[in-house]
């Protein structure tokens, strides 16, 4: 049993750095004044973004599904914008099986039951070897709840989706010049999917979002993840979101006892 659980979440934690390639969305040209609808009601999404709770708690259930390896881990989720993570792996009794926690600039992966955690930088080469082009550890919170990372972008087209999903927002992001796709519902002001592109123009990371609670500040039920060069697929269903918890970057520390083996990752 324990072995599923950390293939599970060493999968999650591979599956969503690797790059990828796929194909692009059908999309149709809008006009001037469709444009300029579109774009207002993403600015207000984003303004309203800024507005929300910047930590979350959530239970949540990973199931993976690759080439490598399949398999369903269920535990819960700690996030701290902008880049404090913990997810920890529990077994049917509730016990805490695995953990691995994230500040943005180092990291750790423990195997409770095997007193055994791996731990490094995130700008180590290990970690670098399975992270996308562009990809930046420091701001991990905003892709698990939804969000665009804090920044200036630059709009630089709108269409309809083909299959009248919504809108398409192509972006730059001023700061490092990375190019996105966002697929954008103007109705309830949701992302409804976030592809970003590498340096050679191909999409590295493709993140789906859907079952979004209600309210101004809606989180997401359910992400998926996929890399098509990988042939794997992840999904990550979040319920019981609670917004009102008051993280702090000690919360994210890993303590372990003295019998565990460190190993650390360059």
């Amino acid at each position: 049993m324990i072995m599923v659980f950390c293939h599970v979440l060493l999968g999650f934690w591979l599956l969503v750095f690797l790059s990828g390639c796929a194909g692009l969305p059908g999309r149709l040209p809008h006009s001037g004044p469709e444009s300029l609808l579109v774009r207002q009601s993403f600015k207000e999404m984003v303004g309203q973004q800024r507005q929300c709770k910047n930590s979350v708690d959530a239970d949540i259930t990973i199931t993976l599904d690759s080439s490598l390896y399949s398999g369903t881990m269920s535990g819960y989720l700690q996030a701290k914008a902008p880049a404090f993570l913990k997810l920890v792996g529990i077994n049917p009794f509730g016990q805490p099986l695995v953990v691995l926690v994230s500040d943005g600039e180092n990291f750790s992966y423990a195997l409770l039951s095997e007193s055994l955690s791996y731990e490094g930088r995130v700008d180590s080469e290990a970690f670098r070897r399975f992270a996308p082009t562009g990809f930046d550890p420091a701001t991990s919170f905003y892709p698990l709840t939804g969000k665009l990372a804090p920044g200036e972008v630059r709009i630089l087209a709108t269409s309809s989706d083909q299959e009248g999903r919504g809108a398409w927002l192509e972006l730059e992001s001023i700061q490092d010049n990375i190019h996105s796709l966002v697929l954008f519902e103007p109705e309830r002001q949701l992302i409804r999917q976030y592809l970003q592109f590498n340096e050679d123009g191909k999409v590295a990371l493709k993140i789906g979002y859907g079952d979004y609670s209600a309210g101004p500040c809606s989180l997401p039920g359910l992400i998926t993840i996929t890399s098509s060069d990988h042939a794997g697929e992840l999904l990550i269903r979040l319920r019981d979101w609670q917004t009102d918890t008051p993280f702090s970057a000690a919360d994210f520390a890993l303590e372990l006892p003295p019998v565990f083996k460190r190993v650390k990752v360059n």
